[in-house]
């Protein structure tokens, strides 16, 4: 009777823990899962491992040497947009963007040098192309949403100050309102490099409430970054079930919604003071 003869078997060794990646930050997460319908990228897959726990998750595991930095870690790594916008759902005050800049730092960059040349090449010869197309039909097929003009009307007859804190950059954005001929109803217009950074930080829309003089602001807005930023701002804000929403309104969390500009004076008169 012939014996099967069987390979060895080749155990692989087992990883080390990282130092690197132990940041502070990862005791702080109690996986509570506030942040996942903050995370566009879980919005989209609906999987764990593409949400801000999950990958904090992951680089807790990395970090003690229970997974090791191969292709898959790294794909969900760099699939994080980082926006940032979990950090401002976060109870536990979870500096996200931390855990997956110390990742990233460690992983270094995606794709092959090759890859990463060709990548290069095709965006520093093709975005300026696009941008100056983009300034250059920045009216084009731009108008105000419906009762927007009548809402502004009225809330400038009742002496309320309208200002815009946008991430478009002044290039843009300056060009494009006055075009439109919306420029003398601004009490300020800060665009996204205006003061160094963008929503959701704070800073911006601070800056746009202190160049309009100050006093109580209540910030309108469509994105996560929108309401997010009037979060860590400290200030109310109201969120439109129109414009570039990329899910549900209300998981924005905004203080309130409207679906129409014709509801936002009868709203802000029925504002608590």
């Amino acid at each position: 009777m012939e014996e099967r003869q069987t390979a060895p078997t080749v155990e692989r060794p087992a990883p080390g823990p990282v130092a690197a990646l132990a940041v502070a930050d990862l005791d702080r997460c109690v996986h509570c899962g506030l942040c996942l319908n903050h995370c566009p990228t879980y919005r989209v897959t609906r999987l764990e491992t593409e949400s801000p726990r999950g990958r904090i998750h992951l680089v807790r595991a990395a970090a003690d040497g229970r997974i090791d930095l191969g292709g898959r870690f790294a794909e969900h790594l760099y699939l994080c947009l980082m926006c940032r916008a979990c950090e401002t759902a976060c109870p536990s005050g979870v500096r996200y963007g931390r855990i997956a800049e110390a990742a990233r730092a460690v992983l270094g960059p995606p794709g092959s040098p090759l890859q990463r040349w060709a990548a290069r090449a095709v965006f520093t010869r093709l975005l300026p192309v696009l941008l100056d197309y983009y300034q250059d039909n920045l009216s084009a097929r731009s108008v105000p949403y419906p009762g927007l003009i009548a809402a502004m009307d009225a809330l400038a007859a009742a002496g309320v100050k309208l200002a815009i804190c946008t991430n478009k950059a002044e290039r843009f954005t300056i060009p494009l309102i006055d075009q439109l001929g919306l420029t003398p109803r601004f009490a300020s217009i800060v665009g996204g490099d205006t003061v160094g950074v963008a929503k959701p930080d704070p800073a911006p829309i601070r800056a746009m409430i202190e160049r309009a003089g100050g006093g109580r602001t209540i910030f309108i807005g469509d994105t996560i970054n929108d309401i997010a930023g009037a979060r860590n701002a400290g200030i109310p804000s109201v969120a439109v079930s129109f414009g570039f929403l990329d899910g549900p309104v209300e998981d924005l969390a905004a203080d309130a919604v409207i679906d129409h500009f014709d509801d936002l004076v009868p709203l802000l008169q029925s504002w608590p003071t």
